[in-house]
C-alpha cells in the first residue's frame, strides 16, 4: 500500500549527478517529503523493491548510465500503475516529448529549476495524467 500522497508524498529520487542528488534531497526532505536516493537505474529497481509500498513518485534524470529514465519509469508504473512520475532533463520537456523520447503526458523540470516549481511539479505528478491541464 502507498503512503497517503495528500500530506507527504514518499519520492524515490534517481540522478548520477551527487551535487544535484544532494541539492534535491535537501530541497524535497524541506518540503516535507521523505526521499530515496539511487544514482542510477539499478541501485533504483534496488530501492523500489526495498521500499516501493511507500514510494509514490519517482523523479529521474532522463539519461542515466545502463537504463534510461524513460525505461526505468515504465518497468516501475507497470508493477505500480499509481507511481507519479517527473523527469529531470537539461533539455524542455515539449522537445522531448515530440521527439518521443518521454511519453506525450510526461512531467519534465529543467535542472536548474527553483523550489517553487519543484512543488508544484510534484503536486501534478500525483494527478492521474488524464486529469493534468499541461506539461511542466
Amino acid at each position: 500500500m502507498q503512503s497517503n500522497p495528500a500530506q507527504h508524498p514518499t519520492i524515490l529520487l534517481v540522478t548520477g549527478d551527487d551535487l544535484l542528488r544532494r541539492s534535491l534531497a535537501r530541497r524535497l526532505s524541506q518540503l516535507g517529503h521523505p526521499v530515496v536516493v539511487a544514482r542510477d537505474a539499478q541501485g533504483a529497481r534496488l530501492a523500489w523493491e526495498q521500499s516501493h509500498s511507500a514510494v509514490d513518485l519517482l523523479l529521474t534524470d532522463v539519461l542515466l548510465p545502463g537504463m534510461g529514465g524513460p525505461v526505468l519509469a515504465r518497468k516501475l508504473t507497470t508493477r505500480s500503475p499509481r507511481l507519479g512520475v517527473i523527469f529531470l532533463s537539461a533539455h524542455r520537456g515539449e522537445v522531448l516529448i515530440a521527439q518521443g523520447v518521454l511519453p506525450p503526458n510526461a512531467l519534465c523540470l529543467s535542472k536548474r529549476h527553483p523550489t517553487e516549481l519543484l512543488a508544484g511539479a510534484v503536486h501534478r505528478a500525483l494527478v492521474p495524467p488524464k486529469e493534468r491541464l499541461q506539461v511542466a
